[in-house]
């Protein structure tokens, strides 16, 4: 939902050298007057610029980010800045340029349906990110600082860069420099998507998979191939590692086959490969080898938590007498049920 309003620039004769920088959905003299009025300074505050945009909460956001990182920002829950006036005008123009086109891009996305990448070199958050990853990693004589990654991998998020969200999808779904969380993961994951990155699905796919979400990881691999439908030679290249994620989750059959079609399309004379996988999860049938292996696994992991064999047995048959398309995880979620029902667990 976006929240139209002005970002401005006040000074004040009180404050030498100090720029204040922030939104307001009013006009900004009405609010240059009542910041005037509560903050109990001696001289009232003056509007030296301001400019409208259409999302005023994500152009203050990105403006700040953007003063911070260059080192204006006087501190972090203030909204006061040490830089020249003519500086800080070019900021808000160039926030001004960078969020249109931004916008522009995204609505030519949403038309045409084409997922690709919007990325620059020469981008506001290209040395921010530079950073984060030279924290995470601990490149050249950088020490290594997990949770300094995570806040300039945020900051770069902000200034709009998609690689920053797909990094924060990673780091917050293991808990690298930061408190895991699943739900925020997905959130960078989509904001990625949201912005162009079609890769942003796979990560996506997975973590929905995980979390036992196969409705949700189906649609993701729905929306994958068809952006790489719709894709480069190049691209396509660059696509196998993805693709064999889909396919592993269809083997061990915990996902649909629904794209067969789609993937001889991408891979070309490469398929023969993808193909002899999927050959081999379907041959995964009551009965064969995989299936006995499948039911071996279910058992062994439901007495390890302390089940009864013969209770655990007649679980597992339970649940695969429910039938449906079967899987291991599918297998021990209904048979824990089961369990349940039976109150068997040795305690």
């Amino acid at each position: 939902m976006f929240n139209p309003g002005f970002v401005y620039i006040l000074i004040n004769a009180s404050l030498e050298g100090l720029l204040k920088i922030g939104k307001t959905n009013r006009t900004p003299d009405e609010r240059a007057k009542e910041l005037s009025i509560a903050t109990g300074v001696p001289t009232p505050f003056m509007v030296a610029f301001d400019e409208q945009f259409d999302d005023c909460d994500l152009a203050e956001q990105y403006i700040h980010t953007l003063l911070q990182q260059r080192g204006y920002r006087v501190a972090d829950n203030r909204e006061f800045f040490n830089m020249p006036l003519k500086d800080a005008v070019r900021v808000l123009l160039e926030a001004k340029s960078t969020l249109s086109a931004q916008k522009a891009q995204l609505m030519e996305t949403a038309t045409t349906e084409n997922f690709s990448k919007s990325e620059q070199h020469s981008e506001p958050w290209q040395d921010v990110f530079e950073q984060a990853e030279a924290y995470r990693y601990g490149l050249g004589d950088t020490l290594a600082d997990a949770k300094r990654a995570v806040t300039l991998y945020k900051q770069a998020a902000t200034l709009g860069s998609v690689t920053a969200c797909l990094r924060l999808g990673e780091v917050y779904e293991y808990g690298i420099g930061c408190e895991q969380s699943n739900d925020k993961a997905l959130d960078y994951l989509k904001e990625a998507a949201r912005l162009g990155d079609a890769n942003a699905y796979t990560p996506m796919a997975k973590l929905y998979y995980k979390l036992g979400q196969y409705a949700n990881a189906d649609k993701c691999w729905k929306r994958y191939f068809s952006y790489l439908a719709d894709s480069n030679s190049e691209t396509r290249q660059g696509a196998e590692e993805h693709i064999m994620e889909y396919v592993n989750q269809v083997r061990l059959g915990w996902m649909p086959y629904n794209y067969q079609d789609k993937i001889k399309d991408i891979l070309g004379s490469r398929y023969e490969k993808i193909l002899a996988m999927i050959q081999s999860a379907e041959s995964i049938q009551p009965g064969s080898k995989a299936w006995n292996s499948i039911q071996e696994y279910a058992l062994n992991a439901l007495l390890s938590l302390g089940y009864q064999r013969t209770a655990s047995e007649q679980a597992i048959k339970k649940a695969i007498d429910e039938g449906g398309d079967l899987g291991y995880e599918l297998i021990i979620r209904r048979s824990l049920r089961q369990l349940e029902k039976l109150n068997s667990r040795i305690r």
